[in-house]
């Protein structure tokens, strides 16, 4: 009688064990972020994800928001803008492969999301708009005032329409080497 009562509490203790282990897992697993396969996570970087049948490309409407990292100052700096047409149709390896000094932490048709390390102190901060009908480079002092840096040769009726009115807003621009960037794509 003894030996049937330790096989009941052994039983008993197994299937509650059992069952608070299910309940556990399953508790993890509700806190744990649901991923989404329309777009691709930074740990994926080795090959262009596919979304329903079509690799995912930047198109029109994508979100570009650059994160720049000041380690000296640990503050993050966000630009937002749409989609340049010379990224337009890149896919996820081809950004990389075009833009290797940033970390793309986040790649869908809808938003990316670039993250560069800036070393030293907080670079100048510019303004590529239109003055006089060429695209111009104006110093971003924080007020209305517009202050030139240049204007450059780059004729902005040459442009397409999408891009003109982004630089009629104002392109928002973080360091020299960002701003030689933008004004090489621009004159390509």
């Amino acid at each position: 009688m003894n030996k049937k009562y330790l096989i009941i509490i052994f039983t008993a203790v197994f299937v509650i064990s059992v069952g608070l282990g299910f309940l556990a897992g399953k508790s993890v697993m509700d806190d744990m972020p649901k991923f989404d396969r329309n777009h691709v996570y930074a740990a994926e970087k080795d090959e262009d994800k596919k979304v329903s049948g079509d690799v995912v490309k930047i198109v029109p409407g994508t979100k570009i928001i650059y994160e720049y990292y000041y380690p000296a100052d640990e503050e993050t700096e966000i630009v937002e803008e749409s989609a340049p047409y010379f990224m337009l149709g890149l896919t996820f390896k081809e950004l990389q492969q075009n833009y290797d000094m940033w970390q793309i932490e986040y790649f869908s048709a809808d938003k990316v999301v670039m993250k560069r390390n800036v070393y030293g102190e907080r670079e100048q901060k510019y303004i590529v708009g239109i003055k006089d009908g060429y695209v111009a480079v104006f110093y971003d002092i924080g007020t209305d005032e517009e202050l030139v840096r240049e204007i450059t040769n780059i004729f902005a009726g040459a442009l397409p329409k999408e891009e003109r009115e982004k630089l009629k807003n104002g392109i928002k621009v973080v360091g020299e080497n960002n701003l030689i960037g933008i004004l090489q794509d621009y004159s390509s």
